[in-house]
This record gives structure tokens, sequence and C-alpha cells, in this order.
């Protein structure tokens, strides 16, 4: 009669978004990463700077300085993507992404790339 009780059959297929090695985010050198202040999620120690959308749905913003993006699946979860750490403070100059705000895109689907050497140049983690 009522659905009240009953879960959601929704769900969220997800891919990698680099080629690397999975790390759990509680070992994150950054605590608002690490202590989930922002969620839960998971980090990778990439091999390469080839970056492809984790999921399914719609580009919500991409930042100015291009260090992270945001996805809102076809579900309505919100993913961010965010490339390294303290990489705001390069203004963007090692990523070159691919996409817009408001554009649609599907898992695997290129977003762009990073240089792993201008960020490891830089003394920061690409991570």
């Amino acid at each position: 009669m009522f659905n009240f009780f009953k879960k959601s059959q929704l769900s969220t297929e997800f891919v990698a978004p680099v080629d690397g090695q999975l790390i759990p985010i509680t070992s994150v050198n950054d605590p608002v990463f690490s202590q989930k202040m922002i969620g839960d999620g998971f980090a990778v120690i990439p091999n390469n700077g080839t970056l492809v959308s984790p999921a399914s749905g719609e580009i919500s913003s991409v930042f100015p300085t291009k260090h992270a993006l945001t996805i809102t699946t076809e579900t309505g979860l919100e993913v961010i993507l965010h490339l390294g750490l303290d990489t705001v403070s390069l203004n963007g100059t090692p990523f070159s992404l691919t996409v817009v705000a408001g554009q649609h895109i599907q898992a695997g689907d290129l977003l762009g790339t990073m240089s792993l050497s201008d960020i490891q140049n830089s003394q920061l983690d690409p991570r």
C-alpha cells in the first residue's frame, strides 16, 4: 500500500577516474578528506594523468583552478573529483579539462588530463 519503509533500488556504478593504486580515503594526508569532512570516498595514486568520469551524469561545476569538478549522477548522487592535494595553489597550470558545467557525460568518458610531473615538481601530492 505505502512504500514508506521500502529501500530505494537506485544505484550508481563507478569506474576508476585514473589508472593507479587505490587507497582508503582515511590514508590521505589531508584531514578534510581523511576524516571524511566532505563525505566518504577513496583516493588513487595515479600512474598517468588521464582523467575519466567515474560515473554517468552531468558536470555540475568545474572549479576555476581546474583542480576539482563535481558530477551529479543519474541517481542524484553528488561526486567530487579532486585532483591532488593543495593543487589549488597551482592555478590550473597542470590541468587540461575537456568538459564544462552542464555537460552530460557517461562513466569512462574523458574529462581531461593532468601533468603528474608538474604536480610533483611543485612538491605536491598528485592523489
